[in-house]
């Protein structure tokens, strides 16, 4: 093998490692919003509690995903791929763009998952200071 092709294969190994990791985060979020956020609107329904702006948004969010979760799932995965098969043809020189594409995906989807977080915690916030 030259030197040439050992570049290509091990390019294309650390890119579909990149792809792999966008493919977990991209499930864990969907699992969040899932599994996660309905369980927390039955505690708030039950306690028939006034939910702030952010966490009705991010209750609306989940019904979205939930009711439409396959074509998204679908579109965003795709959209991945696509970028994936795009990155993997750049001459070396741009590597920094394969780098670029799994940090912006991948801190575009902390900041999904710190946002979520952040949305559910605020009615509990609110129900604590009201108990005091």
């Amino acid at each position: 093998m030259n030197h040439t092709s050992a570049r290509s294969l091990k390019t294309a190994l650390w890119s579909a490692g990149m792809l792999l990791v966008h493919y977990v985060v991209m499930l864990a979020m969907l699992m969040l919003l899932l599994r996660v956020v309905p369980s927390y609107v039955k505690v708030y329904a039950d306690f028939d509690m006034e939910l702030p702006l952010l966490t009705q948004w991010t209750v609306t969010a989940s019904a979205t995903v939930a009711h439409y979760w396959y074509p998204l799932l679908s579109l965003v995965f795709g959209l991945d791929a696509v970028v994936f098969i795009g990155l993997i043809r750049l001459p070396p020189e741009f590597s920094w763009v394969r780098l670029m594409w799994f940090f912006v995906v991948l801190i575009a989807l902390l900041i999904c998952a710190v946002f979520t977080a952040v949305a559910l915690h605020l009615p509990v916030q609110t129900a604590v200071e009201v108990l005091q």
